[in-house]
């Protein structure tokens, strides 16, 4: 049970920083959902194998991450 939120910390730490990423950088904001909607479209969620054909987002979430600190 000690395990149990193991991650929890990081994991919000995670979306802590991509919220604020959102915030500081609209434009590459828009420009990820804009990409988001021409590819997955509005009717349902991206899926792991959309992940090749949204390279505008997963180098979004890899700058993100590559920025965050864990302590």
């Amino acid at each position: 049970m000690i395990y149990a939120a193991a991650g929890a910390d990081t994991t919000a730490v995670t979306v802590e920083i991509a919220i604020l990423y959102m915030i500081l950088y609209p434009e590459a904001t828009k420009r990820a959902q804009a990409e988001l909607d021409a590819v997955i479209g509005k009717n349902r969620l991206p899926m792991l194998g959309d992940r090749q054909d949204l390279p505008y987002v997963t180098a979004f979430w890899m700058v993100q991450y590559s920025n965050t600190t864990y302590y």
